[in-house]
């Protein structure tokens, strides 16, 4: 190989080597964590290596110290420096050397720290409450200790930012919560602040636990006030700031322990609101409303059914308006005979009191009649309007057949100012000061039966009635001597009135308002007397209805339409004769009465009964009700032979019983007298309660397996021991100890289902049916079952929760006890549904197949009832 060779050979090998052999570069050389004695020198490097630091005070006098492990990320940490002492230092990773181009890096130690480090917090003078939290700064790296009342309750450290020269450490924020101060008292929270050298910084300040609402003491306000102007006057139990204001408008405001003050106030209602602030920021308020009613209150008033009406109908609410909340009395006076009256206005006719919006009603005020108990009441004060009011005495009117009624109405407002209202009436009467005539109506001749509406809408509807007047007067006829025979009557009618008794009020009396508009004005249309003039025949042409009838088309079938009632006044003129054939001077008797009549409204059959149901139902009703009659008698006879039955069977039952008391008791006596020659068990006892007849024993018999295999319905004697044998009922037999007293029994029940079966039939019990005799206990429940559930079939039937089911199935005597009872009592506590005598539960086994459904299978537990044992015993 030549020397060309053997060049390119090497020149090959540099170029495929170069990224192998390429040297290594350092970067981000710097000193980080720099303090008095200790520093940290990092660097980087884009390859693994080694780390050196060559360090020192010169140039000449540089040291090493390395670390061989390779890293990219280089730190050497230098130790054992000198405060406030500038170094010069260089970096080397594996043979690659970083000596700031020659001239070395340098940095300078910090000095000893001797600062205190500063601290402050935001605490506040005053606290709400006895739980203090709160913020506050420090230098970083520092320790905090917080001490309330000298016992320390808190520490802190703070962090240490890195590559920071420590004199100059950012302020760092700490904090302190939920720190318990001792309640309404000062306590002194003290500060401490250590930084890493030792130096110790502190504040100290006072804060006050405040935890009660400060209280707010009012002087005694008026609710209601007839000024303008009130002077409001508070203490407060601590120093507070106070704002005042009435409404939306603000009063004064201000700070201090007491307030004194005069405000202003608005007529009507004032919301006065004052609202106190402590210094912890406790804030209590009160709110005081004070009515200011400078002026009497006015009143407005209104009778309903207007002013005039007719004696017996003097009725009609008033509606009137006042001052909110007043209170409103009502007065009615009338004129008394001979006398003036000047009202006291001590008696109230009624009373009440204005709502909110300031109206008030007396509902239906009868002002012809008076109240059966006045209320003592009189008004503080009196209008002066009333003071020398006046009512007329009687005999100014007497020869009017009108009345006068002064109605007053006094509301009194809350301030105590009054005002009042007044109004008369006028009263028609309708009775006269002579009863010589009474006027009757001959309902008979009362016509139509039924007004038409068809004929009434045309105006083409007539009613006619007929009156009888009796005289009852004092007037002497003239008689012939011999035969006694009148032959003049005591009285001459010179005539006889008829008047529509309405007024304008009228229409708005429901019941009058129709026939008050139907009834013409003035005379009857047709009007006869029997000669005599005391039976008179009225007729009266009504009225067209077409308007009123064309306001609603079903306006004749509301009910209070279907009878119209005429109001009339009838006046009988007449003189009374005198014993020398003179004649008084005219008199009136008078009398108001209704003529009513009903409305025939036609109905159609066929839109209340079906065709089918006219047809063949009453065929079938007349049928039944000829059978009914058919079997009447016997039924009858049936019962009055039963009602017979029942009473005899009861005295031969009650008999037979006396007599069976007697023989039990003659027939023990009689036994235990017999001494040695009656063995003790074949004795009859005095207790006969533990004996039974042959027949009871006989029925435990038959179905004594059943009755051994549950421990429930076990028989027993009456000492607890069990009965085992079949033979042991012997023991029992009532026939053989007390024979006597068994043929009593047997009488008794003979007699006692006699009564039963008559008495049963007598008074309609209800009483087993015959089916029952052959059937099971359980198929019999279940009927009676399903019979209560017919009810209840739409909606269920509710069941009793029983809490401690276990302890009914212990304790309760049961005639059918399920095995599943058994099993859940072995288990311990459960829950069952009672429904009359029978428990009910989920099975266990069932829970999961019914978990979260609605409709859930309940299994029988047991049947509530008295065990043989009980029956034994």
């Amino acid at each position: 190989m030549n020397q060309k060779q053997s060049l390119v050979i090497l020149v090959l090998f540099l170029v495929i080597n170069l990224p192998l052999i390429s040297a290594l570069e350092i970067s981000n050389v710097r000193t980080t964590n720099i303090e008095p004695t200790s520093a940290a020198i990092r660097w980087e490097t884009d390859q693994p290596a080694n780390s050196f630091v060559n360090y020192g005070l010169s140039k000449e006098s540089l040291q090493t110290l390395g670390d061989a492990n390779a890293v990219q990320n280089h730190v050497i940490s230098l130790t054992s420096l000198q405060p406030a002492t500038s170094y010069l230092y260089s970096v080397r990773s594996a043979e690659t050397i970083n000596d700031h181009e020659g001239n070395l890096y340098t940095f300078t130690t910090p000095g000893p720290d001797t600062t205190a480090p500063a601290i402050t917090a935001e605490i506040p003078a005053f606290l709400q409450g006895t739980r203090l939290g709160f913020r506050g700064k420090t230098e970083a790296g520092a320790q905090v200790r917080l001490f309330i009342n000298d016992q320390e309750v808190g520490t802190t450290a703070l962090p240490l930012p890195p590559g920071e020269i420590i004199s100059t450490l950012p302020e760092t924020e700490f904090s302190f919560s939920d720190i318990l101060l001792r309640q309404n008292e000062l306590n002194t929270v003290r500060l401490e602040a250590t930084d890493r050298v030792g130096n110790v910084g502190s504040m100290e300040t006072q804060i006050f636990a405040d935890i009660s609402k400060p209280l707010i003491t009012l002087t005694d306000l008026p609710v209601f006030s007839s000024q303008t102007e009130i002077t409001l006057k508070a203490t407060f139990s601590e120093n507070v700031s106070y704002d005042l204001s009435n409404g939306e408008q603000k009063v004064v405001s201000g700070s201090g322990t007491s307030l004194e003050t005069k405000v202003s106030l608005q007529e009507g209602e004032n919301a006065l609101t004052l609202v106190v602030r402590d210094q912890a920021g406790w804030e209590a308020s009160e709110k005081i409303r004070i009515t200011a009613d400078t002026q009497p209150p006015q009143v407005t008033a209104e009778i309903d059914r207007g002013r005039e009406y007719y004696e017996g109908r003097a009725k009609s609410s008033i509606h009137g308006t006042t001052e909110p909340g007043a209170e409103v009395l009502l007065f009615v006076y009338r004129p008394i005979l001979g006398t003036d009256l000047h009202p006291a206005f001590d008696r109230v006719w009624a009373q009440t009191t204005a709502d909110e919006k300031g109206e008030f009603v007396f509902e239906e005020v009868e002002f012809d009649k008076e109240p059966l108990n006045l209320i003592r009441l009189e008004p503080k004060e009196v209008p002066s309007g009333l003071v020398d009011t006046t009512v007329f005495n009687t005999q100014q009117i007497a020869g009017q057949q009108e009345q006068t009624r002064y109605v007053f109405i006094i509301v009194k407002d809350q301030a105590g100012r009054g005002n009042l209202w007044r109004d008369t009436i006028t009263l028609h009467t309708c009775t006269s000061s002579s009863f010589d005539f009474t006027i009757s109506e001959i309902t008979q001749f009362h016509a139509p039966f039924r007004l038409n509406p068809q004929l009434m809408d045309d105006g083409r509807e007539t009613i006619q009635a007929v009156f009888n007047l009796t005289y009852r007067g004092s007037g002497v006829a003239k008689r012939d001597i011999g035969s006694g025979l009148e032959l003049d009557p005591a009285f001459r009618i010179t005539g006889v009135e008829f008047e529509k008794a309405c007024v304008p009020g009228s229409e708005k009396d429901d019941k009058l308002k129709l026939g008050c508009q139907l009834l013409p004005s003035g005379r009857p249309s047709r009007q006869l007397d029997n000669g005599i003039k005391t039976a008179w025949y009225i007729n009266y042409n009504l009225q067209s209805s077409q308007e009123l009838s064309e306001q609603k088309e079903d306006f004749w079938n509301e009910f209070k339409k279907r009878q119209i009632v005429f109001p009339l006044k009838v006046k009988v003129n007449f003189q009374n004769r005198q014993a020398d054939g003179t004649y008084t001077e005219t008199k009136t008797s008078s009398m108001c009465t209704d003529l009513g009549y009903y409305i025939d409204i036609p109905i159609d059959s066929k839109d209340l009964l079906p065709d089918f149901l006219v047809e063949k139902g009453l065929p079938a009703i007349d049928y039944t009700i000829e059978k009914i009659d058919l079997v009447l008698p016997y039924i009858e006879t049936g019962i009055k032979i039963a009602g017979v039955g029942c009473i005899s069977s009861f005295l031969g039952r009650m008999a037979v019983r006396w007599a069976r008391l007697f023989t039990g008791k003659m027939e023990a006596f009689a036994s235990s007298t017999a001494g040695a020659t009656l063995p003790e068990e074949k004795k009859c006892p005095f207790d006969q309660s533990s004996l039974f007849l042959e027949s009871t024993i006989d029925g435990w018999k038959a179905n004594w397996g059943a009755i051994q295999q549950n421990p429930t319905t076990a028989l027993r004697t009456k000492d607890g021991t069990p009965i085992k044998t079949v033979e042991e009922l012997e023991e029992y037999k009532m026939e053989e100890k007390c024979p006597h007293t068994a043929a009593m029994w047997k009488a008794e029940a003979v007699l006692d289902q006699a009564y039963k079966w008559t008495c049963d039939r007598v008074f309609c019990r209800a009483v087993p049916a015959g089916w029952t005799a052959s059937k099971e206990k359980e198929e019999v429940d279940t009927v009676i079952l399903k019979q209560s559930q017919c009810a209840a079939v739409s909606k269920g039937i509710p069941l009793t929760e029983v809490k401690n089911c276990q302890e009914q199935v212990k304790q309760a005597g049961s005639l059918q006890t399920t095995s599943l009872a058994s099993t859940l009592v072995a288990a311990g506590d459960f829950t069952c549904y009672r429904l009359n005598d029978r428990l009910y539960t989920i099975d266990p086994a069932d829970k999961e197949t019914y978990a979260g459904k609605n409709l859930v299978k309940m299994k029988l537990v047991s049947q509530l009832g008295p065990s043989l044992q009980q029956a034994l015993n």
